[in-house]
């Protein structure tokens, strides 16, 4: 965003819009520059406005921090202004790898060959904002009227992207061909926005959105009994404080309410989730795990090292019951769907057990229920998902684990 005005000193953007250079225009500016991380398919999940010389590893690491963004196994793709082994430690150190072109002195980074694609993408989301959304022609002279404006012209590329994807568009999400060949007049932009938002508001929708916060329980005892009846073992000692390292993370996202299995290990770990929430545990009966009934319960960790065959059974996504299987699947289904109903634009925290995690990823992602064991699961970990009660099911994350990087203690995997 470039702004040529006769006297910067007297101009109401004056200490912050600075002087800059445009590499792509070859050419030196006073103004602003939007600084925008969104995902592969374009939509934006944060942004700053910056003067044109503040560094660009600064503002990525500031966005980083206030959206909360971090999350371990993430990559971030940008160029090599942020090019620094210091900032790219620092990425590692929150579980982000940095994917960015290799400079000519420099060897050949892991991932080169995703660069060309993604640049692509890149270059549609500028042109988008650019282009129909009129970025760069806002004409704001406050620092106010600035702000405004470019959340205004985000909001209207998020809008299309959401009205897109949850009407099954066959154009891409980001496009805003649909809304630029409409015979709008001449102040194209607003009433584009004004039309695209006014039939938002008068679409029914179902409801909003859930974000789902699955927590596997901590680490268990090993209980074997000889009468017959369930074993459900208790946390052991590391994996109640497992359970207090996950507690303590969880307090930190605005967790509005809690459930539970009713197997013991489950619910000792949301017990220690309400203790640091202030909420209390709701037990459903349908997120208990598929061998609730057994009378040994085993770790799979040690499992791994008493009964391979068991383990390896395990490990290939299956228990061997095509028919309980199906009927496990339905039931965990069944009981998030429902919390779905009850909780809705909330963040909702669910402790559970790594079947039932498996299970529901398998609904959503569409895998074949006889094999659903595909992801790694561990202790405490979180996986997040995006529900409403439209059907439209989204997976954010699986296997979190950021409460646990300090403890390597504690990180005990499969």
């Amino acid at each position: 965003m470039r702004h040529q005005p006769r006297d910067p000193k007297r101009s109401g953007l004056a200490g912050w819009a600075q002087y800059g250079y445009c590499a792509s225009h070859s050419r030196w500016f006073w103004g602003l520059r939007l600084h925008l991380v969104a995902t592969p398919s374009g939509l934006p999940i944060a942004f700053a406005l910056a003067g044109a010389k503040a560094d660009e590893r600064d503002v990525c690491a500031d966005m980083i921090d206030a959206a909360r963004i971090a999350r371990p196994g993430q990559t971030l793709i940008a160029d090599n202004r942020c090019r620094s082994k210091a900032f790219e430690a620092d990425l590692n150190d929150t579980g982000i790898t940095l994917l960015r072109p290799a400079t000519r002195t420099e060897a050949p980074r892991p991932g080169a060959k995703f660069l060309r694609p993604l640049r692509q993408i890149t270059e549609s989301i500028i042109q988008t904002l650019k282009g129909p959304l009129t970025l760069e022609r806002h004409k704001a002279r406050t620092k106010t009227g600035v702000a405004a404006r470019i959340g205004t012209r985000l909001l209207a590329l998020t809008a299309a992207f959401w009205h897109n994807e949850t009407y099954r568009h066959t154009r891409p999400a980001r496009s805003l061909t649909a809304y630029d060949h409409q015979n709008l007049g001449t102040n194209h932009l607003g009433q584009r926005l004004t039309t695209t938002l006014w039939r938002l508001a008068n679409r029914r929708i179902a409801s909003a959105h859930v974000e789902l916060v699955f927590v596997r329980h901590g680490q268990p005892e090993r209980v074997v009994r000889h009468d017959g009846q369930p074993a459900d073992p208790a946390l052991s000692a590391i994996g109640r404080q497992q359970a207090a390292a996950a507690a303590s993370w969880l307090a930190e996202m605005q967790i509005d309410a809690l459930y539970s299995s009713p197997m013991r290990r489950a619910l000792q770990t949301a017990e220690a989730i309400g203790s640091a929430t202030g909420l209390v545990p709701i037990v459903r009966d349908g997120l208990g795990e598929f061998d609730r009934d057994a009378p040994a319960y085993v770790p799979m960790e040690v499992l791994k090292q008493t009964d391979r065959d068991r383990w390896n059974q395990l490990a290939s996504g299956s228990f061997g019951d095509a028919e309980r299987t199906a009927r496990f699947v339905a039931t965990v289904t069944d009981a998030v769907d429902e919390i779905v109903g009850e909780q809705r634009s909330k963040r909702v925290a669910v402790a559970c057990h790594g079947g039932v995690v498996n299970a529901y990823l398998a609904k959503c992602l569409g895998f074949d229920s006889e094999s659903f064991l595909r992801f790694d699961v561990d202790y405490t970990s979180v996986t997040r998902v995006f529900a409403s009660g439209r059907g439209h099911r989204s997976v954010l994350s699986v296997n979190e684990r950021t409460h646990l990087r300090r403890r390597p203690d504690l990180a005990i995997g499969l």
